[in-house]
């Protein structure tokens, strides 16, 4: 008995991390999300889960409005969701529009949504950001074609831009050679989690997941691919040269208003307010917060207990 107490006790701390962590965003989770990201030591199915969100209800830690679940005291987060959700959707047809229009550029092979799009909790004034990954030694002549398509298109959002509703921001290149993203966190875990992708092309997408299987240790409850990145290597010299003298160009053009941008021949980060360590750090209070809630609550075992400044959480 002590042994299922101590383990339903963990399963509670997490979800109440994992609730902490949507509550950032003022974003409830359905059950199926909570089990998705989940943020814990290791995998949990979603009998254990609901079994533990069940008991967080009745003690009063948690609140379920709507089918929607999130930390108590928070009231209005299920009808805000539902207003974002329209504002999502109106939205979606504009992304897809132009999403299939950067198909058509052969060396675009993911185009997906990330950032609030992607969980459909947009704002109405918002733009819609793209995550993109290009075949090899492509990334700065794709980025070329893809900035003058979407400029031609009237579609892009430009750097200083107070007001871009709707209009398209790609704020992340990848190329295929290098697909690993090597900030291991819970906050970029989390963005790889959430991405919805519009175009898929020779499974470059689980080929993406395969190269980033480091996201479980922050949500053990993540996809895992086993498709590994097998492409041949692409040794065309003329289109390295081209891609390398377009990548000097672009980044010296750059180099004197750049901030936060991470960029390099194989990605480019145009994050110039990266919140990463902002998200971070209210993950940090609002998870030490309601877990202090829930200890006093519920009181559980000392012996079941979970440390929130685990690396990694």
């Amino acid at each position: 008995m002590h042994d299922m107490r101590a383990a339903n006790n963990e399963t509670q701390r997490s979800i109440v991390k994992t609730l902490s962590y949507s509550d950032i965003f003022g974003y409830p989770l359905t059950k199926e999300e909570v089990h998705r990201f989940y943020i814990g030591r290791k995998k949990t199915s979603k009998k254990d889960i609901w079994e533990n969100i069940l008991i967080l209800i009745k003690v009063g830690v948690v609140v379920n409005d709507c089918e929607r679940y999130y930390l108590s005291g928070r009231k209005g987060l299920s009808e805000a969701r539902d207003k974002k959700k329209i504002y999502s959707r109106n939205k979606m047809p504009i992304a897809i529009k132009a999403a299939n229009i950067l198909s058509l550029i052969p060396s675009v092979q993911l185009v997906g949504l990330s950032g609030s799009l992607s969980m459909e909790n947009c704002n109405e004034a918002d733009d819609i950001d793209f995550f993109i990954i290009t075949s090899q030694n492509s990334l700065w002549i794709t980025r070329i074609i893809i900035y003058s398509l979407l400029l031609l298109l009237k579609m892009n959002r430009r750097k200083n831009d107070n007001f871009a509703m709707n209009k398209i921001c790609v704020n992340m290149y990848v190329s295929e050679e290098e697909l690993e993203i090597n900030r291991e966190n819970l906050f970029t875990a989390h963005e790889i989690t959430q991405l919805k992708v519009l175009v898929n092309k020779n499974k470059i997408y689980e080929r993406f997941l395969y190269a980033n299987k480091w996201i479980s240790r922050f949500l053990p409850n993540s996809t895992i691919s086993k498709q590994k990145n097998s492409s041949k290597k692409n040794t065309h010299k003329k289109l390295q040269l081209i891609n390398k003298f377009l990548y000097w160009s672009q980044y010296l053009y750059m180099r004197r208003s750049i901030t936060k941008e991470r960029i390099s021949l194989a990605k480019a980060e145009f994050h110039p307010k990266d919140k990463t360590e902002h998200v971070l750090s209210l993950y940090r209070l609002k998870s030490r917060t309601a877990l202090k809630f829930y200890n006093f609550i519920v009181k559980p075992n000392q012996d079941s207990s979970m440390p929130i400044n685990t690396p990694g959480y």
